[in-house]
């Protein structure tokens, strides 16, 4: 659980709201699965990692990386919130990311530095079903923004703020790039093209059986066919692939109530319903003990 005083919090809170946040550089402290760490704010961009709680994530890392043979593969690095969890629950299991956005990149590399953190990578790449150059769109002004996309059909209708041409790879190139040899945990946050990176991953799924982390986020009406019909065949390839697919089920608090297996992710356009766990068929009921 990530821990910052109420008065600390109450003074930053107006702040981002106005210009002066993106001079900011301070180094903050909080909390993440009992441990401390330390959370630099660079121009602004961090404090995210200090003002959200993601007790459900840390809930399900808790449960699955006792059992990570091979490293923890973070498609869609962002700004390190799944970084500071995985160092903290097991700060043995090495780390390798994918990012497209260098804003990004930048900030996690000194997040590294000021934790000390050992065996990590972040490889200022993104990743696709194959190796080209593609065009990261930027939905909001911030440099960080969380919401980039290189799918330009996933927010049809909300206008590009920025737009930066960055290398994407296929997995198994980005992989061997950096010299990883097993994954144990996939992790894909890649807004709207996790289902080509999986396309692209080729039998690795099938060799090294990892468990999957996955956020697909909701078609909202089922007039939306485009979101339908990837979230199908996202469905279908992991099934063909021999796994199950997990709905992780959060409180109002947002933390880990349980999780629910499902067949199909459906029309909805519940925010809380959008984070999954791919399980290896064989792997039986992990998450459940």
């Amino acid at each position: 659980m990530n821990r910052l005083s109420q008065a600390l919090r109450t003074t930053l809170r107006p702040l981002k709201r106005s210009r002066l946040f993106s001079a900011l550089n301070l180094t903050l402290s909080t909390e993440v699965a009992g441990r401390t760490l330390r959370v630099p704010i660079i121009n602004g961009i961090g404090y995210s990692n200090v003002a959200m709680q993601e007790e459900w994530m840390v809930d399900v890392l808790r449960r699955l990386l006792p059992h990570c043979e091979g490293a923890f593969v973070d498609v869609g690095v962002n700004v390190g919130q799944t970084l500071l969890k995985v160092k903290a629950i097991r700060p043995d299991v090495p780390y390798v990311g994918f990012e497209p956005n260098p804003a990004c990149v930048y900030y996690v590399t000194k997040l590294i530095e000021a934790n000390g953190f050992r065996d990590c990578v972040v490889v200022p790449v993104g990743l696709h079903d194959r190796t080209h150059i593609a065009a990261l769109n930027l939905y909001e002004p911030a440099d960080a923004s969380v919401g980039g996309s290189i799918e330009p059909a996933f927010r049809p209708d909300e206008p590009v703020l920025r737009r930066q041409f960055v290398p994407v790879f296929s997995l198994p190139d980005a992989l061997s790039g950096t010299g990883t040899p097993r994954v144990g945990v996939l992790k894909l946050d890649a807004e709207g093209v996790e289902l080509e990176i999986l396309q692209g991953a080729g039998d690795l799924l099938a060799r090294q059986r990892p468990f999957v982390l996955v956020e697909i986020l909701p078609a909202y009406t089922a007039g939306n066919a485009y979101r339908v019909e990837r979230q199908r065949l996202l469905v279908a390839h992991l099934r063909d692939q021999g796994y199950r697919l997990l709905s992780v089920l959060k409180t109002d608090g947002n933390a880990l109530r349980g999780f629910e297996a499902v067949d199909e992710i459906g029309v909805h356009a519940d925010p809380r319903r959008t984070d999954y766990v791919a399980v290896p068929v064989e792997a039986g009921d992990v998450l459940r003990a």
